[in-house]
């Protein structure tokens, strides 16, 4: 049996509180990505050892656990671990060929994003727990009949385009 990933696009409309949330979200998200992809390349550099996936993960874990990056905790952690696979993803990329060594993110890119990963009916409710507003659109609807997996992509795009 094959499972279908589908993706949904909102334009949602966040209160102060939900843009600030967001904006942390992001934050934590890039430094995720550029804090695993310097110690990546430091640790090829100095021992020809690559980390992978699993270990960045247990790093995280660690990370999160030092009172100087007590932060981290503040923002969802399905976000950080999405950075993670997106990390493991683009040097996966490069190394088939597919694309250019990973480059570090940076907090003045025209848009930025991250993403979380919800399954089945979980979905519907947490959306409508964390963003409200979308529970009266016609693609909210549809996704209440959704099974299988959802990944929800938020952009922050300053030119408040689509």
């Amino acid at each position: 049996m094959e499972t279908c990933t589908k993706g949904y696009k909102f334009r949602i409309y966040p209160t102060a509180e939900q843009k600030h949330l967001i904006d942390c979200t992001l934050g934590c998200a890039r430094f995720v990505y550029n804090h695993f992809l310097g110690l990546r390349i430091n640790e090829w550099k100095a021992n020809h050892h690559g980390i992978y996936y699993k270990e960045s993960a247990r790093l995280l874990t660690d990370l999160k656990r030092r009172e100087d990056r007590a932060w981290l905790n503040d923002v969802d952690s399905m976000a950080l671990q999405e950075s993670l696979r997106d990390l493991d993803a683009a040097y996966k990329n490069f190394f088939e060929g597919r694309a250019r060594y990973p480059k570090f993110k940076s907090k003045r890119k025209f848009e930025q994003s991250y993403r979380l990963r919800i399954a089945g009916n979980e979905a519907t409710a947490w959306l409508r727990k964390r963003y409200s507003q979308l529970a009266r659109t016609k693609k909210y609807k549809k996704l209440k009949r959704l099974y299988g997996k959802v990944s929800d992509e938020l952009k922050d795009d300053p030119t408040n385009k689509e």
